[in-house]
C-alpha cells in the first residue's frame, strides 16, 4: 500500500485524541481506507470504505510493545460509530468499515483550493453593509436562522456550530425542528445521552438521528432516594 493521508491539526481537539485505544483504531481506519473505488470479489468497495473484521484489525493493532485484543477494538469501534466517525455493516464474514466524510479528512490540492474559495464566499455573506455605506460583519444572531437557534438553544452538546448550520440550510431542516426539540427531549433522560454519550450536532443533523430508536440509547436512569 502506498500513498500518505493528512491529519489536520483540529485532531488535537477531537474528543477521543486523549483515548488511546480509539485514537489509534481510527487512524488506522484512515490509512486502510481505499482512497479511490476498487472491486472486492465482485463488490464495489468505494473511497473511503475497506473490508476487515474484528481479529484481523486486532492482529493489525498489535506491535512488538503494545497489542489491541478483539475486545479493545470491538469497544473503540463503537465508539466510533456512536459519534458519528465510521460506520459498520458486518455479515457472518466481514465487516465493511466506512469513514465517513472520508473526503473532508483526505482532501487533495484542487478540493482545498475549492474549500478555501467556499470559506471566502461564506465570509463575503456574512458581511452587511451599515447606514454610512461601510461593510460590517453581520452579528452572529442575524447570520444562523430562527428555527435552527431554537434547535441549538436545545441541544445539549454546542460543538461546530457553523457546520451545523450549513447542512441545517443546504438539507432544509427547519421543516423537522417539532420533531428534533421532542426527540432532544425524551433523549435528554435517557441513559447514553445522561452519561455523556451525545452526537455531536453536525452528526446528528446528517445522519438524521432525529429519527432513531430510543430504546436504543439505553432506558431512563432510575431515580434512587435514600431516606
Amino acid at each position: 500500500m502506498e500513498g500518505w493521508i493528512k491529519l489536520h491539526r483540529k485532531i488535537l481537539e477531537w474528543e477521543w485524541y486523549d483515548d488511546h485505544n480509539t485514537f489509534r483504531l481510527f487512524i488506522h481506519c484512515l490509512l486502510r481506507a481505499n482512497h479511490k473505488p476498487k472491486k472486492w470479489r465482485g463488490k464495489q468497495i468505494d473511497r473511503g470504505q475497506f473490508i476487515t473484521s474484528l481479529s484481523h484489525l486486532s492482529q493489525e493493532l498489535s506491535g512488538r510493545h503494545s497489542k489491541l485484543s478483539v475486545r479493545q477494538v470491538r469497544t473503540s469501534l463503537d465508539k466510533l460509530i456512536l459519534t458519528g466517525e465510521l460506520t459498520n455493516n458486518s455479515t457472518n464474514k466481514y465487516r465493511l468499515i466506512t469513514v465517513n466524510n472520508y473526503s473532508l479528512h483526505q482532501v487533495n490540492d484542487k478540493q482545498a483550493d475549492k474549500q478555501v474559495t467556499s470559506k471566502r464566499q461564506t465570509n463575503d455573506k456574512q458581511m452587511t453593509t451599515n447606514k454610512k455605506g461601510k461593510k460590517v460583519r453581520m452579528k452572529e444572531t442575524d447570520i444562523y436562522s430562527s428555527s435552527f437557534n431554537s434547535f441549538w438553544n436545545d441541544y445539549p452538546r454546542k460543538i461546530g456550530k457553523r457546520k451545523a448550520f450549513g447542512i441545517w440550510k443546504q438539507r432544509g431542516l427547519a421543516k423537522y425542528l417539532p420533531e428534533m426539540l421532542e426527540f432532544i427531549k425524551s433523549a435528554a433522560k435517557t441513559k447514553q445521552w445522561s452519561d455523556g454519550f451525545i452526537p455531536y450536532p453536525a452528526t446528528f443533523l446528517n445522519g438524521n438521528r432525529w429519527e432513531d430508536d430510543l430504546e436504543s440509547l439505553g432506558k431512563q436512569r432510575e431515580v434512587v432516594s435514600v431516606r
